[in-house]
């Protein structure tokens, strides 16, 4: 494949994307999608550079899972809510979440700026098991799993 042909491949794929897939566009795209913006139609560029300030507005969410008995805890940050739960349900990710089962999306928060969401979350995580309990309970009594209601929210 030469250059050219590569070039016109990204772009349709880039494309495809743009036009078709607005929900999970993610940062490595973002590159490309620079690069492409003056070359596609106007359709095309409107959605790009929606996609563009969209991607540059991101958001960093703190959440906390737990187990089916809702006797454990895990807090965690991220910067995809819906690809990170859905790793912990799958047990995509080695560690403490996969070993306890913890999979069960019982709070989050969310904020624009990374450090505060990594500073809430070291906060959260030295606080007493009855004050991680008054958050959760804050926000969701019955301790359901939002996970589902994520979807209703995209």
């Amino acid at each position: 494949m030469t250059d050219s042909e590569s070039n016109v491949k990204v772009k349709l794929d880039i494309c495809d994307l743009v036009v078709n897939s607005l929900t999970f566009v993610s940062f490595h795209h973002a590159p490309f999608l620079y690069l492409l913006v003056p070359s596609l139609c106007h359709c095309e560029r409107s959605v790009a550079i929606f996609l563009l300030h969209c991607i540059s507005m991101k958001t960093y969410y703190v959440y906390i899972l737990s187990n089916y008995k809702r006797n454990v805890l895990y807090v965690g940050v991220t910067n995809d809510l819906l690809r990170r739960i859905w790793q912990h349900k799958q047990g995509v990710i080695d560690g403490f979440t996969k070993k306890y089962q913890v999979k069960f999306l019982i709070y989050y928060e969310s904020t624009s700026d990374p450090t505060s969401a990594i500073t809430r979350e070291k906060q959260i995580k030295s606080w007493s098991r009855a004050s991680k309990e008054k958050l959760i309970l804050s926000m969701n009594p019955e301790k359901k799993d939002l996970y589902p209601l994520l979807f209703e929210t995209v």
